[in-house]
């Protein structure tokens, strides 16, 4: 049986190198980090000799800005990060949840209207079909 990585594309197995490479570093940062911040931040990325940490809320990064020296000299010191130049602080966006109901509607131009219907004229899918004559009819009717 062939290893996995054996089956997978350059580029895939460079992506997984490097996120397993971002794991070991997230490994060796929670250590480092205050008790009160730790459940709160990872490691998002470090490139160019910038190492991101990524922290769920602004309240947490104010708190761990006054310990990224000595950090980052321990980093550069113990796990022998020497490239390490410097290390920025990302507030996660929580994604926002999905508002139901009607979505604002866009003025669609005359040519716009016109292509949509043209298109729609073409479709052998019914579905399809009604959908995007229903788009274009949209501004006229008001639904």
């Amino acid at each position: 049986m062939r290893k996995i990585n054996r089956c997978l594309n350059n580029q895939i197995t460079k992506l997984c190198q490097h996120a397993l490479k971002i794991e070991a570093i997230n490994e060796i940062v929670q250590p480092l980090l205050p008790e009160s911040v730790k459940g709160h931040c990872h490691v998002g990325s470090f490139t160019n000799s910038c190492l991101k940490l990524v922290i769920d809320n602004p309240n947490w990064a104010t708190e761990l800005r006054y310990c990224l020296p000595e950090i980052r000299d321990t980093l550069r010191r113990e796990a022998k990060l020497y490239q390490l130049s410097s290390i920025k602080l990302e507030v996660a966006v929580p994604n926002e949840p999905i508002k139901k109901g009607r979505v604002r509607s866009v003025k669609l131009s005359d040519v716009a209207k016109q292509t949509i219907q043209s298109e729609a004229n073409h479709i052998d899918d019914l579905a399809l079909k009604e959908a995007l004559l229903k788009l274009a009819r949209l501004d006229e009717d008001g639904e």
